[in-house]
């Protein structure tokens, strides 16, 4: 009897785990090391492209001197805490936007505090290091030339 009780336990148990699990699935995303070098250039010249063709605004929401250190080329420097202050006087608000920081997060909330101020078509494009593992160009003052 008791080890139809433990059985019993543990087939609940797995039964909760796969449920958990099938609702928490996060899609797998290939690590940058398995994805080929032209995968990578196509991915980042389709952003790239996306943005020039829809004639989008690339932003750096991070702090001027982490811009001037490196930043996507063609990017503009808007730091994340004028965009908090509702500074809004160097963003187009007809032209899509495309924010990024180093990982995401100030883009995250550069896109919140944008959307609830009434701008449209916002796009959070993760960070640079992202940008830089796509294989687009990078410029600053550690890099002499846009790379």
């Amino acid at each position: 009897m008791k080890k139809i009780i433990v059985f019993i336990s543990l087939m609940i148990l797995l039964i909760i785990g796969a449920i958990f699990f099938m609702n928490n699935k996060v899609d797998y995303q290939p690590s940058d090391k398995t994805q080929t070098a032209e995968a990578t250039n196509e991915k980042a010249a389709k952003l790239s492209a996306e943005i020039k063709s829809v004639n989008g605004q690339l932003i750096d929401v991070r702090e001027p001197s982490e811009y001037e250190e490196s930043h996507a080329d063609g990017a503009i420097n808007i730091p994340i805490g004028e965009i908090l202050k509702a500074d809004f006087s160097k963003i187009d608000a007809d032209r899509p936007i495309y924010l990024y920081c180093r990982s995401g997060r100030r883009a995250d909330q550069a896109k919140v505090a944008l959307e609830q101020a009434g701008f449209k078509n916002i796009k959070n494009i993760g960070g640079l290091i992202n940008w830089e593992n796509q294989g687009d160009k990078v410029c600053g003052s550690s890099v002499s030339v846009c790379v």
